[in-house]
């Protein structure tokens, strides 16, 4: 059992209206005075440290932040910038003795390979038909805790890609990060869901409280594979804005500028753990550490960037203020939020 550090029974975040030329308005996070709960790990962030079979993942590199990808046009192996696109989507399927074959998400008759069965360095990695053959079945071995090499079974190298180009080929093991990928479980099954607590709810507040909840939990669900969860909702005039608990409750206050999709997914988060951290997953500076939403993370913002928390958020792309009101950040909230998990975000 991880040692849970709870950051601040209340975790607040004030409405910043002084500002006048960009007022950054965030939500209102009083967390409800949660307590501190015995919570298990679940199998999902083990489960994202080694391939599983029948499973799908996203691959991304350590070095370049991006996603292993098809190239449609060609059946070329690349690295792209991660977009959650179905040709950066891939299949694990067992092929016995720890190795497996991996398929596209745009063309399932398709698989990994090395082209020609090359043994040498700078065999290209592409995609065509099965042939169960050994250029085609991979292991993943792994190196620094998270991250994992991928060695062809015929040739004893590894994946690697080529700067220039962005081109993966195999190559002998150096050690080096542009040889080194992290799994993150594809989406698409997750089982979040939610119901009102409060009756005699204004009928316009209803009806955007409710559409801010049904589009954020389908984006939720859209990016992870969350375990089945039922969410609480009330609203209550007392809250000057909204805020989350990690016990899954979420109160909306009156104000219709935080009825609204972004201010839901902010405080979701908080249920599912954000500003609830486990020890292992900040440093001394309050910087997020967790190998798989840094991952993530960096694919957006660069190899070298940093996930600030505060204590109690996280940032960027924690929707904390208005102006984060994008479908692109959405879109990468949710998706951090499940790389988070898969480090081992202790919630439910």
């Amino acid at each position: 059992m991880k040692n849970l550090l709870l950051i601040g029974i209340i975790c607040s975040a004030t409405l910043l209206s002084s500002c006048e030329t960009d007022v950054l308005t965030e939500t209102d996070d009083t967390l409800q005075g949660a307590e501190t709960k015995t919570l298990t790990l679940d199998a999902t962030a083990e489960s994202s440290k080694t391939a599983s079979s029948n499973n799908w993942y996203y691959i991304l590199n350590r070095e370049s932040g991006e996603s292993l990808s098809v190239v449609p046009s060609n059946s070329d192996v690349v690295t792209d910038p991660y977009k959650g696109q179905r040709r950066q989507k891939w299949r694990f399927q067992s092929v016995g003795n720890n190795y497996y074959r991996l398929s596209p998400g745009h063309n399932t008759d398709l698989t990994l390979n090395i082209a020609n069965s090359a043994t040498g360095n700078g065999g290209d990695a592409v995609v065509y038909g099965y042939a169960n053959q050994h250029n085609g079945h991979f292991k993943f071995s792994e190196v620094d805790g998270s991250y994992t090499t991928i060695e062809p079974r015929h040739s004893n190298r590894v994946l690697d890609y080529f700067r220039n180009s962005s081109d993966v080929i195999q190559w002998e093991y150096l050690g080096g990060a542009k040889q080194q990928w992290i799994l993150i479980p594809a989406g698409g099954n997750g089982k979040v869901s939610w119901r009102w607590t409060s009756t005699n709810v204004p009928s316009a507040a209803r009806r955007r409280i409710e559409l801010a909840m049904n589009t954020a939990v389908a984006r939720y669900n859209k990016w992870g594979n969350w375990p089945e969860r039922t969410l609480t909702v009330e609203y209550n005039t007392n809250v000057p804005t909204a805020d989350g608990n990690v016990n899954g409750n979420i109160r909306f206050g009156s104000s219709e500028d935080f009825q609204t999709e972004w201010a839901a997914l902010h405080e979701i988060a908080h249920t599912m753990g954000v500003g609830f951290w486990e020890s292992d997953l900040l440093n001394a500076d309050d910087n997020y550490i967790g190998a798989h939403a840094l991952a993530v993370y960096r694919s957006f913002e660069g190899n070298t960037a940093h996930i600030s928390t505060g204590g109690s958020h996280f940032y960027n792309y924690g929707l904390n203020f208005t102006r984060e009101d994008t479908e692109s950040n959405k879109e990468r909230h949710a998706q951090i939020v499940w790389a988070m998990r898969c480090d081992g975000l202790i919630t439910y």
